[in-house]
């Protein structure tokens, strides 16, 4: 598969928030989050301390390098601390094509901010990685990342049964959501006509 090669990690900013690379010294941070078993109920299995949290850091740098994917951390403006995870993986230069993903601290639920780091990590691969479409992966069961995904303009493409993953005490069937570039784009105009 050929890869996208970005020549320096992009740092992304928005009205309320900083994405930027996540480094080892940021890993109290991620643990608070991927150590939650009720932000990760439908994620994976919750992790145990800062080793594997320093070991999500140099695997986020590893898939970067290769050019599989861009993992940002989300931070707050004027708080340096990484309060969630939002990035492209799957990346294909070929297809034009990416996956998105993200996670946020529970004490950060229900302001806004992941909507608006999944908003500045999708202009980022539509607009300057020129991406064609972008998808997302999730269970029936995440209520929250549906609506999420819904309001950003993606549409239920396919159920996979044959996906499954296990969580908690019993395997979750996955469904993918997707989003075309024109329907990024019709979108993005009406936002601009609308703050114009």
């Amino acid at each position: 598969m050929q890869q996208f090669e970005i020549s320096s990690f992009p740092t992304l900013a928005t009205e309320r928030l900083i994405l930027r690379e996540v480094v080892a010294e940021d890993a109290d941070d991620l643990l608070v989050f991927r150590g939650d078993p009720e932000v990760q109920q439908y994620n994976l299995t919750p992790m145990r301390d800062t080793v594997e949290a320093r070991g999500l850091v140099r695997t986020m740098q590893g898939w970067y390098t290769s050019g599989y994917a861009i993992q940002w951390g989300i931070t707050v403006r004027d708080e340096d601390r990484v309060v969630g995870l939002c990035g492209l993986h799957d990346l294909s230069r070929h297809r034009r094509r990416a996956s998105v993903g993200y996670d946020l601290a529970r004490s950060r639920w229900d302001q806004g901010i992941a909507s608006e780091a999944v908003r500045a990590v999708l202009r980022f691969g539509f607009e300057e990685l020129s991406l064609d479409r972008c998808d997302a992966l999730t269970i029936p069961e995440n209520a929250r990342s549906i609506r999420l995904l819904e309001r950003l303009g993606f549409s239920l493409e396919s159920g996979r049964r044959e996906n499954t993953r296990f969580i908690g005490d019993r395997f979750h069937s996955s469904v993918v959501y997707g989003l075309s570039r024109g329907t990024y784009a019709q979108r993005a105009d009406k936002s601009e006509e609308a703050h114009g």
